[in-house]
């Protein structure tokens, strides 16, 4: 099974004392509803991404503005 995202914990590289959480979204992002593809809302979403990409915003300088510490995916049925 497919993760549909990972709950991340991130700083912001201005920031990096603050450790937050969050989620990023393995789906597409719709221009017209307040979910992704998954179902999830937009509200809870704090990136959007790919899986593939994941071991790259865990790198320090990696060209956002943020850093993934730590991430557990999610599944469609709820599970980590």
């Amino acid at each position: 099974m497919e993760p549909i995202g990972a709950d991340v914990v991130y700083i912001w590289e201005d920031e990096p004392s603050q450790q937050l959480n969050g989620y990023i979204s393995f789906g597409q992002w719709e221009d017209d509803a307040e979910v992704d593809e998954f179902g999830i809302n937009d509200l809870e979403i704090f990136f959007f991404s790919s899986a593939a990409e994941l071991p790259t915003l865990m790198k320090a300088a990696n060209g956002s503005d943020f850093q993934v510490l730590s991430f557990e995916y999610r599944y469609a049925d709820g599970g980590g």
